[in-house]
């Protein structure tokens, strides 16, 4: 990864104004009501006592995405800013209104904030926000970690999301803060339009890596901890903070997952949470239709891990109920993503952990193999 001269030491963001060795925090404004109300968010800026990159970190893009905030919260309250090289700028609530409701778009226009970058100063009030956060946060750093998760309505394995094009120098090294990040799976896309992530890369070439962490407005301890070491990784990496990267043994770069449909419209009753192995023919929930008395059972279309899952009980037919990261045997891992590579990062200067995702696929279909990997 192409590192950034470390000649950006004191930022400020709002009111918000670093002082080495200090989190200082502050409000910034992103734009105003239709009825000339001013929106703020809240700002923190960790100020490292030697310069060094600038580092975002962003949550609740969509206001119905929480776990950003409380990964931030924890991340911020683990620091000592006396030992970093650089400055973090965080900001948990980019989407205050859609928050402050509930929602995922933007309240006032029913807009997503995540379509609407750069944004416009004179717009409506999603572009506002996206055209202050471009101006006053996105051009004043050097790299970004936005933190989102499933929503409301669904949960899925903490995973990082990389652009499919690294053919340049902000895709490379989102890619590699991706890998760096330190999820057993990391997700290939292309990205739309309006997304901060994209426009950053298209117009600033400013990399920032989009990172999903659980969802359904719970906070699973396991994917809280995966998140604040993430970020940990990342920093360590950047030498913002002292390197103590902990990696999985295995990574699975994967392309976007397809949902499993739902059958008929109804009451779902799913049996198992994220991260279960599960064989090809497994009834992984059931529909019911109390206006039929009609019962439907969902199967899994072929073996592998439970990725994605739908958790609240009212389902729409053909609404995707959940998705399912398909293995098949191989003769050396033991299992090979059908569709995707494996990274090995035995390699690495890194502290390496088992790899759930992989231990767990090759005790489904290959566990002659698991026996032999322990036994190595």
């Amino acid at each position: 990864m192409s590192r950034p001269e470390p000649v950006r030491h004191l930022v400020t963001i709002g009111t918000a104004t670093a002082v080495a060795g200090q989190i200082t925090r502050g409000l910034l404004q992103v734009g105003q009501t239709p009825s000339r109300k001013a929106v703020y968010t809240p700002v923190a800026v960790a100020a490292g006592a030697d310069p060094g990159p600038v580092v975002l970190l962003s949550g609740t893009v969509h206001g119905d995405e929480i776990a950003g905030i409380e990964t931030i919260r924890r991340f911020l309250e683990l620091i000592d800013p006396t030992r970093l090289a650089g400055t973090i700028v965080a900001i948990p609530v980019m989407n205050p209104t859609g928050y402050r409701h509930g929602q995922r778009n933007v309240f006032e226009d029913d807009t997503d904030l995540n379509r609407a970058f750069p944004g416009r100063k004179d717009g409506t009030l999603a572009e506002q926000i996206a055209w202050h956060l471009f101006e006053n946060v996105l051009r004043r750093v050097d790299y970004g970690i936005d933190i989102h998760d499933a929503g409301k309505l669904h949960s899925l394995l903490p995973h990082s999301r990389i652009h499919t094009d690294d053919s340049d120098r902000t895709g490379a090294a989102t890619r590699d803060m991706g890998l760096c990040f330190g999820t057993e799976v990391l997700m290939e896309r292309t990205g739309n339009a309006g997304m901060m992530a994209i426009e950053a890369q298209r117009l600033l070439s400013l990399p920032i890596l989009t990172v999903e962490i659980g969802g359904a407005q719970q906070f699973d301890e396991r994917f809280q901890l995966q998140g604040v070491q993430g970020i940990q990784n990342i920093l360590s990496y950047l030498g913002v903070l002292p390197n103590d990267r902990v990696l999985p043994r295995y990574q699975l770069i994967l392309r976007e997952r397809s949902g499993i449909p739902s059958p008929l419209s109804g009451i779902l009753r799913f049996a198992y949470p994220v991260g279960t192995p599960i064989l090809e023919g497994t009834v992984i929930s059931e529909v019911y239709d109390p206006m039929t008395d009609r019962l439907e059972k969902i199967h899994a279309p072929y073996s592998g891990i439970l990725f994605s899952r739908k958790t609240t009980a009212r389902v729409e037919e053909s609404e995707s109920v959940g998705s399912i990261i398909g293995f098949e045997r191989h003769s050396q891992l033991g299992v090979h993503p059908v569709e995707g590579e494996v990274v090995d990062n035995q390699g690495e200067q890194a502290r390496l952990v088992p790899t759930g995702v992989m231990r767990d696929a090759i005790g489904l279909l290959a566990p002659d193999f698991g026996v032999r990997l322990a036994a190595e």
